[in-house]
Order: C-alpha cells, then sequence, then structure tokens
C-alpha cells in the first residue's frame, strides 16, 4: 500500500514537472520587457497597465481566433544590461519568440543584440533612438523617433517667430539624434543655433549648462531628453531663464516628468501624439475610461502607447497567423489601421508611421496647438 501510494505521489510529480513552463496549446504568449522597478518604474508601471487592458480586451471579444493571449512580464530595471538578461530569459526559458520592449535605454542596446541574430520578433515602442528597426529584420516599431519629432518641432519653432535658439540635449543616441536633426532643420529654414550641449542621464544640477546656453540669449531653448535628468533641466531652466520659451520631446507629456518639471513646463511646447485624456472619438474614449475604471488615474500616452502595440501585434496575428514568421509579415501589411493614436501603417523599413502635432502645457495639462 504505502509503495503504491509512493508510486502515485511520483507519478503527479513527474506531470507537474512535465508542466512546467508550457502554456495550454491554443494558447498564444508573448513577452514584455519593461522597467518594473528602478529609475523608470512609473512609465513601466504606466506601459504593463496599456498591455494589461490591451490583452484583456482581445481575450474579452474572443482572442485570436478563439485563442487567447497570455503576457510574460520580465524587469528591465531601466538598465541595458538588465535588459538583456531578460531577453534571454523569454527565449532561453520561456521559449517567447514574439517580445516588447520599452525606453531607449533598453531597446536600443537589445536591437543591437537581437537583429538578424536570434529567432525573436522585437517589438520596440516608448523608445525614440533612431534607427533602431535599420538593426535588423525581426525589429519593429510603432513610436515616434526623436529625429521626427525634433525635425517638427524646429519648423513649428521658426515659423512662430523664433529665429535664435539652444539647445539641451541627453548624451545618447537619442539626444544627439534629436539634437542633429533639429539644428539642421532650424537652418535650412533660416533660423540660427547659437549653443547645443550635452547633458548626462541622471544628473540633477544643470545650472552651470543653463547659464551658457543663456548667454547668447536666444529666443528659446529646445530640450532634447525623456527621464529625470531632463525634467530637472526644464525645472531649473524655468527659474534661471525667465521669458525664454521653452520646447521639449514628448517625454514632457508624462505625467511623472511634468509634474517633477513644475511651473517650468508650463507653457512649454512639445511634440505629441494624438492621444489625448478625456477625449472626444469614442475608441479613446472608452480606453481612457476603462483605464481610469482599472487604476483609478487618467490614462497618458505612455499607456496608449503600450496598448497599441499590443493591438497591432493582434491585428497581425489576425490576419497572418500567429508564428513569428507570420506575424512579421502581417504587421508590414497594416496601413491606415485605427487607433487611439490616429491611423497607422508600417513603412518597409519597419517603423510605424502615424500623426503627431505640437501642444502646450496649459494649466498643467497637454492640450494641443490649434
Amino acid at each position: 500500500m504505502i509503495n503504491k501510494f509512493i508510486s502515485i505521489v511520483l507519478f503527479c510529480f513527474v506531470l507537474l514537472i512535465a508542466g512546467c513552463g508550457k502554456s495550454p496549446e491554443n494558447e498564444i504568449l508573448i513577452g514584455a520587457i519593461l522597467p518594473l522597478t528602478g529609475s523608470g518604474s512609473q512609465d513601466g508601471e504606466y506601459q504593463k497597465n496599456g498591455i494589461d487592458l490591451a490583452i484583456k480586451e482581445i481575450n474579452k471579444n474572443g482572442g485570436i481566433n478563439g485563442s487567447p493571449i497570455r503576457i510574460h512580464y520580465e524587469d528591465s530595471h531601466n538598465e541595458a544590461k538588465e535588459g538583456i538578461t531578460a531577453m534571454n530569459t523569454m527565449l532561453n526559458r520561456h521559449k517567447i519568440d514574439i517580445v516588447l520592449s520599452t525606453m531607449s535605454g533598453v531597446s536600443a542596446p537589445l536591437s543591437s543584440y537581437v537583429g538578424n541574430k536570434m529567432p525573436v520578433l522585437l517589438f520596440v515602442t516608448v523608445a525614440s533612438v533612431p534607427k533602431i528597426t535599420l538593426r535588423g529584420d525581426n525589429i519593429y516599431r510603432a513610436f515616434v523617433t526623436s529625429d521626427i519629432e525634433s525635425r517638427i518641432m524646429a519648423d513649428f519653432m521658426f515659423d512662430q517667430g523664433f529665429k535664435k535658439m539652444a539647445v539641451l540635449y541627453v548624451n545618447d543616441d537619442y539626444g544627439v539624434g534629436g539634437k542633429e536633426e533639429f539644428a539642421s532643420q532650424f537652418r535650412i529654414k533660416g533660423g540660427e543655433v547659437i549653443f547645443d550641449s550635452a547633458f548626462e542621464k541622471g544628473s540633477t544640477d544643470h545650472r552651470s549648462l543653463i547659464f551658457k546656453a543663456l548667454e547668447g540669449k536666444p529666443d528659446g531653448v529646445f530640450v532634447v531628453g525623456y527621464d529625470k535628468s531632463f525634467a530637472t533641466l526644464i525645472q531649473q531652466l524655468g527659474q534661471l531663464g525667465k521669458g525664454v520659451q521653452i520646447a521639449a520631446t514628448s517625454p514632457l507629456s508624462v505625467p511623472s516628468w511634468r509634474s517633477l518639471a513644475g511651473d517650468a513646463a508650463e507653457g512649454a511646447y512639445l511634440v505629441s501624439s494624438y492621444f489625448k485624456s478625456d477625449p472626444e472619438d469614442l475608441a479613446t474614449k472608452a480606453f481612457d475610461q476603462e483605464y481610469k475604471s482599472a487604476y483609478q488615474s487618467p490614462s497618458n500616452y505612455l499607456a496608449g502607447s503600450a496598448y497599441v502595440s499590443v493591438q497591432l501585434l493582434a491585428a497581425a496575428m489576425r490576419s497572418s497567423g500567429t508564428d513569428r514568421e507570420q506575424v512579421q509579415k502581417g504587421l508590414l501589411e497594416i496601413k491606415d489601421h485605427p487607433t487611439i493614436l490616429g491611423k497607422i501603417s508600417f513603412q518597409s523599413n519597419r517603423e510605424a508611421s502615424f500623426p503627431v502635432r505640437i501642444a502646450r502645457i496649459t494649466d498643467g495639462k497637454v492640450k494641443p496647438v490649434e
């Protein structure tokens, strides 16, 4: 009797082990590498919220041709090394070959690590470093890049009568690409960039840099960045450069960075997607209400971008199949797909194109410039 009992226990244990790491046959498993802890954890929380809402909505409506989607998360800590470790865990332990990645500091090195080297589809969002998708045919992105943002801002600032500008930019691919594109386009328009200089990611005291930027008495200062150092620079620029117009890249629309920038953010121009809280169109309004109901806070474009990324993957799966190569093919066939960010199409370079506009911080909120 004892031997029979032991045999049954061992048999059950073997079945349990055999099932570890496997999902039901009809379940579609995708991965997401987000900054769930560390310097970007607030942004990571927004992104995770958006992904979870998308998964919930897709599964509520029958999944992908009857198959539900399940998401597996790994924490990048907003560090490149941790992002690569997370990707290896996805591929080797969990056998996941469709992976979302966010944040420039993680997604840029990650795209170089897997581009045309590993059997994985890397779908990047909330990362604006230019030319990420050129690092491999398996890299896709749905987010506005810093070079496009900066070109649009250069046109706008010149057309608004700002002829002399200073540019302060974070010292990485995102910042350098944005600075170069702004300076080039602004000069083509007939303007003059009288000062430009980099600041280090993570730095908090920018006063000496700001004094140098203001010496030439620019009409405005364009700030290219995305993290705490970006927000504190804008805060200090507002304190030291009274009357100087501030312009910035889209991360200023993130509530946490806008809050940190404080009063200096008021009146600042920025490039923004067509997403906005308290929207008028029905689809975006439904997302915003669902977000508020689930998380007791207003939605934002980080959550919206992550939500849309999952929806785009789902659209590709429905049209072309759920295998990695089928999804890649399906993504390239997406044209004028309606989303809460506007109509999205994928270009041949695997970058998604969608409308953006100039906005301004007014009464603490991001409002489009009409």
